[in-house]
This record gives structure tokens, C-alpha cells and sequence, in this order.
């Protein structure tokens, strides 16, 4: 009985990698190991060397299992600012992982605890087999789904701005739909869709994602798109592209996947993306726009269409330098998908802001959550828009993920942009030293956190009336080591 006790305590010790692996996409090499070198696998080094100790000592096998369920408490109740989702895969990876700590127990092995991390490691390989099957029928339904429907997919890809541009393109595009939040994986797009997100549809906005070669291609195989919108590119995800010019050919995919009588809308008239047979808009070829006033509260534009004398305004309720740019890519979408120009600017009215990308809420002070900007190009944007703002700028900053190779010399520049805009940043996260190298180039003040509540707290501390705190990235709920 005590066996099943210790192997019942360990199964709910192991719940926090669980959650590591969930948060990492089940791909165990975007961080999983992290959670050696993490305070939770500090706790339950000391119950394993306290159980060691009660082994040597001849005590009962009761009271190993006792110090397993301490420790087990304890992790428990850390908060987590992502706790674990107790889906239908994690249940089948607990019931493995029980398993094998079943026989791990009954085999009194004596490194029990320390191997938890182990143990879920093997049981995702244990169950990945199975997961793929159930994902790759899962995958077929929502294909086959969105086929039978005969709606159109407009596909959103680039390096940045993709949600932005698909959540403002089904504000403004009569009929359309989208996923919510950030979902563009083939799996994220299927609960979409085989949830009923296409009822009623006219035309459904996809985000395609990509974070290795093929990720396009998968999207577009599944979800054949009929339009596409590239937003453009930048240095994003190298650690698994390895280079620019390789995130250009795949993003390049979207433009050459299209049918000849669709159309692909290109931002920044970037040439790389005049591929494949369908017909081809630049941004600026039909709309133009112009900031004629600026504020926390939005942007007003003035907005002119080709063949189209009369001059509109269009407020938007986003403050993103690239909001304006974001409007004439929809724009350019809903013009060749027959909207005229009078449509376009009263659904204008329709759109707000973008959850986590430069979203403004005023607390007093303004906070500005840029939580899902990943990129360089993005954090560059970011300041040239707070730039404009008087008052006193405060930063909670975690830099580029996945640089690659380039990440120190990303997260340098980074740290600098921030540097140069922001009287105070509150550097978190694996990139703090390389962000903190490009600060100490500006005459800010750096200071230090080891969490996304205590840099809140830090942040927090001498901000008044019109004061600005702006989150970049997403702080990852992570060990950071």
C-alpha cells in the first residue's frame, strides 16, 4: 500500500512538467529541460535525499511516501500564472505516468523523485505514437469539414502582425469569421472549426504559423486557402529557421499555394512575395492613409481609394505605429473581395483593439499590454509610437525568443531600442544579460526580477497620473534558469 502511496504522490509531483511540456507545445527540446535547473526541481531534490536518508535509516515505506507528499504539496501549490489544462492528453500521459512510477515504486528504486521529470519524458514517448493517430483524425475531420462548407479561407502568414490583420480583416469584412486569440497551428485551427466556428460563415480568417520548414505548406494542404494576406518578415524564430532567406521561402509557400483566381495582398511592397499564379495587391496600390491625429485613445486616419475623389476618416482604436498599415491590408482585401469604398470605412467602426498587441487600459497610469511582440521589428514600432508620448515610460521587458544563433545580438539591439525610449526597464526571463547589455549602452535605469508579479510590483512602484508601463513580450510561466 505504501508503494501505491509513493507512486500516487510522484504522479501528482510530476503534474508541474506536465505543465512545462503542455506550455512548450508537447516538444520537449523548446525548453522542457528547463525544469532541472528550476526552484520545483530544487524541492524535490531535498524530499529525495530526505527519502534516501529514511531509506538508509530503515524507516517505513510509509514514511517515504509522507515526504513525497509534502514535497508534492508544496509544488502544488506554487502559483502559476499558466497553471496545467487538464485535457484529454494530459490525462492519458498521467495514466502512464502512473504506471511507470507504479513499477519505479514497487521496484524500490531509491531515485524516485529526482527522476520525475524522467518519467513524464517517457511517458510522452510512450503515448506520442497514440497522440499522433488521434491528432492526425482530428486533423482529417476539420479538413474535410471546411471542404464540405464551400467557405472561402483567407490565410494571414509573416513575421509579425498576423493576428492584428486577421482580427481587424473579420471586423471589417462582412460575414467573415476567425478563430480567437493567437491560434494558428493545425490543431488550433481544427478546434475552430470542428467546434462550429464556420456556421454561418461567408469567409473564415486563418492565421498560418510557422516555426519550421513545412509548417506552411501543412496549413495550406489542410486549410486550402482562396486569398492570402503576407504581413511581411523579419528575424523570427531563427533558432529553428536558421536564417532570413529561410523564413522567406517559407512564407513565400502562402503566395504559391494560392489559385490562380485568388489573390495575395502584400505588405510593404516586398517583391520576395510576387510568387505563384494568383493575382497580386501591395499595400498602397488602392488604399492610402495618413495620421491626421494621435493619442492613448486611437488614431484618426484620412483614407483615400484609387478611382475615389472623396477623401474618408477612419478612427482607430489601436495607438501601433503599424495599426494604419494593418487597416490598408484589410482594406485591400475587402476592395477585391467587392466591398466598396463606403463599406469599408462605416464596418471601420466595427474594429477594437487587438488583445496583447499594444493594448491600451487606463489604470491611472496607461498600461500598454505588447504581450504577444516576439519581434524585433515589433519592439521597434512599439517605441517609436510610445516615443511620442510625454510622461514617465516604465518597461517590463523579456526580449526575443527564439533568436537562434543571433538571439545575444537580437536581444542587445532590443535591450536598446528600449533603452532609448523608456526611463526605466525591468529586464525578466533567460535574455536579461543580453537585453541588459544593450541598456547599459543608454542612460536608463535597469533593474532586475525574477517574475512577471515581482517586475510588476517593481514597475508599479513610482508611476502616476499619464505615466506609461509597457509589457513587452509575453513573460513566459517557465523555470527560468
Amino acid at each position: 500500500m505504501a508503494y501505491v502511496c509513493s507512486a500516487l504522490c510522484l504522479t501528482a509531483m510530476s503534474l508541474e512538467c506536465c505543465r512545462v511540456l503542455q506550455a512548450v507545445g508537447y516538444r520537449p527540446g523548446r525548453g522542457y529541460f528547463r525544469v532541472l535547473t528550476s526552484g520545483y526541481y530544487v524541492i524535490v531534490c531535498i524530499a529525495e535525499a530526505a527519502a534516501v536518508f529514511m531509506w538508509v535509516a530503515d524507516a517505513p515505506a510509509f514514511a517515504v511516501a509522507l515526504v513525497y507528499l509534502v514535497a508534492t504539496a508544496i509544488c502544488v501549490c506554487i502559483p502559476r500564472r499558466c497553471p496545467l489544462v487538464f485535457t484529454a492528453r494530459v490525462w492519458r500521459l498521467l495514466a502512464v505516468v502512473l504506471a511507470l512510477n507504479l513499477v519505479v515504486c514497487f521496484a524500490e528504486v531509491h531515485i524516485a523523485a529526482i527522476a520525475v521529470p524522467f518519467v513524464v519524458l517517457a511517458a510522452w514517448g510512450i503515448t506520442l505514437p497514440v497522440e499522433r493517430l488521434i491528432m492526425s483524425k482530428y486533423l482529417r475531420k476539420a479538413s474535410e469539414k471546411l471542404h464540405d462548407s464551400g467557405v472561402p479561407v483567407i490565410a494571414v502568414t509573416g513575421s509579425f502582425g498576423k493576428t492584428s490583420v486577421k482580427n481587424m480583416l473579420a471586423e471589417m469584412l462582412d460575414g467573415a469569421v476567425c478563430p480567437p486569440g493567437s491560434c494558428n497551428t493545425p490543431g488550433g485551427i481544427a478546434k475552430f472549426v470542428n467546434g462550429g466556428g464556420l456556421n454561418g460563415a461567408k469567409y473564415v480568417v486563418l492565421e498560418f504559423g510557422a516555426r519550421q520548414k513545412g509548417d506552411i505548406a501543412e496549413l495550406c494542404r489542410l486549410y486550402p486557402p482562396t486569398f492570402g494576406i503576407v504581413t511581411g518578415v523579419c528575424p523570427q524564430h531563427l533558432a529553428t529557421f536558421g536564417n532570413l532567406q529561410n523564413i522567406v521561402d517559407e512564407k513565400s509557400v502562402l503566395p504559391r499555394s494560392l489559385p490562380e483566381c485568388g489573390l495575395c495582398v502584400v505588405g510593404g511592397g516586398d517583391e520576395r512575395f510576387a510568387v505563384g499564379e494568383c493575382r497580386k495587391a501591395f499595400v498602397g496600390d488602392n488604399v492610402r492613409t495618413e495620421v491626421t491625429s494621435f493619442s492613448m485613445d486611437g488614431q484618426m486616419l484620412a483614407v483615400s481609394f484609387a478611382n475615389d475623389e472623396q477623401m474618408y476618416e477612419v478612427h482607430l482604436p489601436q495607438i501601433a505605429d503599424y495599426a494604419p498599415n494593418t487597416f490598408a491590408m484589410c482594406a485591400e482585401m475587402c476592395l477585391a473581395l467587392g466591398m466598396s469604398p463606403q463599406q469599408i470605412v462605416q464596418n471601420a467602426a466595427r474594429i477594437t483593439q487587438t488583445p496583447h498587441r499594444m493594448q491600451v487600459t487606463n489604470c491611472g497610469f496607461y498600461v500598454v499590454d505588447d504581450g504577444y511582440n516576439a519581434s524585433l521589428s515589433g519592439v521597434e514600432s512599439s517605441c517609436k509610437t510610445l516615443s511620442k508620448f510625454d510622461g514617465k515610460k516604465c518597461a517590463v521587458a523579456q526580449g526575443i525568443v527564439e533568436g537562434g544563433r543571433q538571439s545575444r545580438q537580437l536581444n542587445a539591439r532590443c535591450g536598446k531600442m528600449l533603452g532609448e525610449t523608456f526611463d526605466e526597464v525591468v529586464v525578466v526571463g533567460p535574455n536579461r544579460h543580453a537585453l541588459e547589455e544593450g541598456l547599459l549602452a543608454t542612460n536608463t535605469l535597469v533593474l532586475h526580477a525574477n517574475s512577471l508579479a515581482e517586475a510588476t510590483e517593481i514597475a508599479r512602484k513610482n508611476l502616476s497620473h499619464g505615466d506609461i508601463l509597457y509589457y513587452q513580450n509575453d513573460i513566459p510561466d517557465l523555470p527560468v534558469t
